[in-house]
């Protein structure tokens, strides 16, 4: 016999069933911050896909820091660490452009 006293999820209000859900965000795979979607073949927020973006239509070339400027906690400040994590994580140059073809 059940405990009356016990409290089952089917007799809480639906407010209470929604705040212990915790919804499931993607990240994106070059900062790690919250990401808006696939850009450029590869899922990240809107400010990677924007750098990424103004590097390739200007032909940017970035130069390292230093040698430590890989180190997890700085590596959003070099841009050339950051672009090059863009390329590791399968960004390419025309996938905007090869989702407009699709798309119509």
């Amino acid at each position: 016999m059940a405990n009356p006293n016990s409290i089952h999820e089917e007799n809480l209000p639906n407010s209470t069933k929604r705040k212990n859900f915790k919804l499931q965000t993607a990240l994106c795979s070059i900062c790690n911050g919250e990401s808006t979607g696939i850009h450029f073949g590869a899922e990240s927020c809107g400010s990677c896909s924007a750098f990424f973006r103004r590097s390739v239509v200007m032909g940017k070339i970035y130069s390292y820091h230093s040698i430590y400027c890989k180190s997890e906690y700085k590596w959003k400040k070099c841009r050339a660490c950051r672009l090059q994590r863009c390329y590791e994580m399968g960004m390419i140059k025309s996938g905007k452009i090869y989702f407009l073809l699709i798309k119509y």
